[in-house]
């Protein structure tokens, strides 16, 4: 097949769209396919193609999480996707890129896939900084009307989880909503022994010793992710070793910087900005337990990828993790930083033999979520959608 990917975030962007888009693109070329990703890049002005990917021009946009706004209007773009030959057209986002792979299927009367990574309802706050009730419910009608709208040229819709698609179906939505997780190249996440000088690297960056509890947050530094949770958590922890590693970069990564220094936890709680990539695996790998009091997860990458690297997780979303949490094996759950505090209280008093086993146990757990299925299952979706079948 002839298969079109098109985004509104693509790299050097690093978040779960990117990671799902990646992982697809190349097993889907692993099983012989021909792939073509469509997006955008910071330049205003410069259309750019390269081997089998074409990047139109974009502004960055604080608001819309970092992602680049394209115009869905380019006729130029639009001669080279016909060039393409595409058999079908899967879209992973809602913006300029995203509308204009929606036109691009209609015109090419091929069927369009969409994926619908992010429950938008959940970042309403950043439209609403005052969190006005009417205005808060007015801004989540939108969401649905408009997710309504840009689900119903699809042949098939995809969630990641259970939970996205129930919410779909809350809104109205009447096409066919397939679950297909998104899978992982889980082996990016094994601890090994070649990692270790990068491992050490870091340590010393953060100035970590061998003695201290390390819990680990990877993601978005943005409001929805309830970062203050952890932080007040660690209000009443100054008499125990333990230390809180904050990666990723967002519109929100100041005032979480303002707030630690306020609650005076500089020694306690560490903020890295962006890391590149491919470091990635080696935060998690250095850490104890992953830590994330997020409620707006469709799936939750991050909890798979932090199990896959040997870390147990802390969460609060059940919706999410009900599969990958299993209590005092592969982690634990929480509500609130004072529940999030005792938890951490108690993987300090855990002997290394018993940490170790809650390490091995959670790589275990998330097995069923490697790359192979995720590929499979979307791979024959694409075949079922050109055959015209339900």
């Amino acid at each position: 097949m002839r298969i079109g990917i098109f985004s509104d975030t693509y790299f050097p962007d690093i978040n779960g769209v990117v990671t799902s888009l990646e992982t697809l693109r190349l097993g889907l070329i692993e099983r012989g396919h021909e792939v073509f990703v469509v997006a955008n890049h910071n330049k205003l002005f410069e259309l750019e193609q390269k081997d089998h990917l074409l990047l139109l021009p974009g502004l960055e946009l604080k608001w819309t999480f970092n992602n680049k706004m394209s115009i869905p209007y380019n006729l130029r773009a639009e001669k080279i996707i016909e060039t393409m030959k595409l058999d079908v057209i899967h879209v992973q986002t809602e913006f300029g890129i995203g509308l204009l792979a929606r036109r691009m299927a209609k015109k090419l009367q091929i069927p369009l896939i969409y994926t619908y990574h992010t429950t938008w309802e959940d970042y309403t706050h950043y439209i609403n900084p005052m969190h006005m009730k009417t205005v808060e419910k007015g801004s989540k009608n939108l969401v649905a009307i408009l997710s309504k709208s840009l689900c119903k040229p699809a042949r098939f819709v995809v969630t990641p989880s259970l939970k996205t698609k129930e919410l779909l179906i809350s809104y109205g939505v009447k096409q066919a909503i397939k679950v297909i997780p998104t899978g992982l190249d889980l082996d990016r996440f094994e601890v090994t022994d070649a990692g270790h000088q990068q491992r050490l690297v870091i340590k010393q960056k953060y100035n970590l010793g061998d003695d201290e509890l390390i819990l680990i947050f990877v993601g978005r530094i943005g409001e929805e992710k309830g970062l203050d949770i952890l932080i007040d958590a660690f209000v009443d922890l100054c008499d125990i070793n333990v230390k809180l590693l904050i990666v990723g970069g967002g519109p929100q990564l100041k005032n979480y910087q303002d707030l630690i220094v306020d609650k005076g936890l500089q020694s306690q709680i560490i903020m890295t900005d962006k890391v590149p990539n491919v470091e990635v695996p080696y935060y998690y790998q250095l850490a104890d337990a992953f830590v994330s009091a997020s409620m707006t997860e469709t799936q939750g990458l991050t909890f798979i990828e932090a199990m896959a690297s040997g870390c147990p997780v802390l969460g609060s979303d059940i919706a999410v993790l009900e599969d990958l949490v299993i209590s005092g094996e592969t982690g634990y759950m929480f509500n609130g930083s004072k529940e999030l505090e005792l938890l951490i209280r108690k993987l300090n008093e855990m002997s290394y033999e018993e940490l170790d086993r809650m390490k091995k146990r959670a790589v275990q757990q998330v097995k069923p979520y490697d790359k192979e299925y995720f590929v499979e299952a979307i791979e024959d979706l694409y075949l079922r959608a050109i055959a015209n079948e339900g």
